[in-house]
């Protein structure tokens, strides 16, 4: 008689490679190809992903016309409405504010897929998978699920979305059968042991791996005799958010900041001049969020950070348009965080790091409560 494990694997439409890069939350596949474009659909029928195909163009690319008018090294690609008129919509470059001109200058329009994993859909479409193999599951913690299989005891973790540092823990893997199941796998590097079951959310949708085989070779590994050192299980790339304090700025350092119609300052130097339209309206959002919670009496530590969905919120009620390239923005905010810093140390000499001005958290973005002073904009300082 065949075990599970003897079933045909390979049941899905969909192939694991482009699964796992479709499932790289904010990853961008450049002139997809028809399988691009059916894995999809396939993960997004099925709750996993959202996606959007956008026209971008590229603030430097030898084979337009205004190649040479800007940075000819610039790395910034501008997403392009499929009804955009010159004369009606200003589009700048992310990365070095120079003003894109597509249609005057006939510049080449790239296609691009851009998904984005909907946390919501993952969570059921694996609980789903859960219930299948023990329909009274529990949940334990964020990301962490105990269920009962053939009368033992064991864990699903989901590496992406975990937030207690317990199950990080190779201490608790080793005394606990586990299977952790990542998302994107390129977000975790687990150390070897043949004490530990691993599988992605890939594997799983294209039926490479089954959970419940998954769940039983875990399961039969059984308890090991005593732990190791309480090391981290495995390390995280940049895309997976590590919860830690907020810590302040070193002792004394402190900068002041003004926040005018069209520039902002730091310590009397402009930092954002009148030319970096986009980077001056994402830093005036933050700003006004900043004075609020001054006025409202938060501690430091209770300063809210703001998400990349509500800016996008915000710079849509602003402009009257809708910024539908997420990575748009965050090259706005990576931008003005290392150009704020970058002018600052050229002309003050001033030591700065880039996050001492607009601060990134676990929840987004804000200006940085522990190192920035407010102070009315003076119009002139000459």
């Amino acid at each position: 008689m065949k075990s599970r494990s003897s079933r045909p694997k390979n049941v899905s439409k969909v192939r694991r490679d482009v699964a796992e890069r479709l499932l790289r939350n904010g990853a961008t596949i450049k002139s997809p190809k028809p399988d691009d474009l059916s894995a999809a659909d396939h993960l997004a029928s099925l709750g996993l992903i959202d996606f959007g195909l956008v026209q971008v163009v590229l603030c430097a690319d030898p084979e337009d016309a205004d190649f040479g008018r800007g940075h000819r090294n610039c790395a910034g690609r501008i997403v392009v409405a499929h009804d955009h008129e010159d004369s009606k919509a200003e589009l700048c470059c992310p990365v070095c504010d120079r003003r894109i001109y597509p249609d005057h200058y006939d510049k080449r329009r790239l296609t691009e897929l851009r998904p984005r994993v909907s946390r919501d859909g993952v969570t059921k479409y694996c609980q789903g998978l859960l219930a299948e193999v023990d329909p009274s599951f529990k949940a334990v913690a964020e990301g962490a699920y105990r269920l009962g299989l053939g009368g033992a005891e064991i864990f699903v973790c989901l590496i992406d979305f975990l937030t207690d540092g317990m199950y990080w823990s190779q201490t608790w893997a080793e005394m606990n059968p586990a299977c952790f199941v990542a998302v994107n796998p390129n977000h975790a590097r687990f150390g070897e042991g043949e004490w530990l079951t691993r599988v992605s959310l890939a594997e799983l949708v294209c039926g490479e791996v089954v959970l419940r085989d998954a769940l039983q070779t875990a399961a039969a590994k059984g308890r090991p005799r005593g732990p190791n050192m309480a090391v981290a299980l495995f390390g995280k790339g940049p895309a997976h958010t590590v919860v830690e304090p907020q810590r302040p700025s070193p002792s004394g350092r402190q900068f002041v900041v003004e926040v005018g119609p069209n520039i902002v300052r730091v310590d009397g130097e402009t930092v954002v001049p009148a030319n970096a339209k986009p980077r001056h309206r994402v830093f005036r959002i933050l700003w006004q969020w900043f004075l609020d919670d001054l006025r409202s009496e938060r501690t430091p530590e209770q300063f809210r950070a703001w998400t990349i969905d509500r800016l996008i919120e915000e710079l849509a009620s602003q402009t009257g348009k809708r910024e539908t390239d997420e990575g748009n923005v965050r090259s706005l905010i990576n931008n003005l965080q290392n150009t704020i810093a970058e002018s600052l140390k050229r002309k003050s000499g001033t030591p700065i790091n880039r996050e001492d001005i607009v601060q990134s958290c676990r929840d987004g973005y804000r200006i940085n409560p522990f190192s920035v002073v407010a102070r009315p904009f003076q119009p002139d300082l000459s």
